[in-house]
């Protein structure tokens, strides 16, 4: 992921990247200001281009600071609308076995399950390809969120590890809502 101080990053799950901007970017605001405390030079040029350089740091500095305090707002944005997502998707979701989700994924070619893990949604299911005009599928794979699984076995090792006594909470097959028991 490239990061780039200047511009705001949508992208960002946690505070401490822009925390961490507006930490570094206060200390180069004041710092300037303080700089007599620790270069005391008469020379006239050189506090002339140290002044230079001082304004044009604390110019991006408060830039900086103010993408960053952007970036707080759209995670926290970001948050609570997982939030409200996350109860929603509780409310229509269903619980099934590993076995369950394994044998939907071995049986179908392609298929997209969205189950509930770690308080996110994360995609599993299988895809496969076919050529052009043919209903014949070939190179089937699997996948857990964006890792890619060859082996259905190795499949059912990742999925256990999103599993709840080796139970998932489904929140859609192929966009569809499964009705929850109660």
């Amino acid at each position: 992921m490239k990061l780039n101080i200047f511009s705001c990053n949508d992208n960002l799950t946690t505070y401490t990247y822009p925390l961490v901007k507006i930490l570094v970017c206060v200390v180069l605001i004041i710092l300037p200001i303080y700089r007599g405390h620790f270069i005391n030079l008469d020379n006239i040029i050189f506090n002339a281009i140290m002044g230079g350089v001082s304004f044009v740091v604390g110019i991006a500095s408060v830039l900086c600071v103010y993408i960053s305090i952007a970036e707080i707002i759209l995670i926290n944005e970001k948050k609570a609308k997982a939030s409200i997502v996350l109860k929603d998707a509780i409310k229509l979701s269903k619980e099934y076995s590993i076995d369950e989700i394994v044998f939907l994924v071995e049986k179908n070619d392609i298929i997209e399950i969205q189950v509930l893990s770690n308080n996110r949604i994360v995609e599993v299911g299988s895809s496969s390809d076919s050529k052009q005009g043919s209903s014949k599928f070939f190179d089937k794979r699997y996948y857990i969120d964006k890792k890619e699984i060859s082996d259905l076995e190795d499949f059912k090792a990742s999925l256990l590890l999103h599993s709840i006594n080796e139970k998932v909470i489904v929140f859609s097959i192929d966009g569809i809502h499964p009705k929850r028991k109660k």
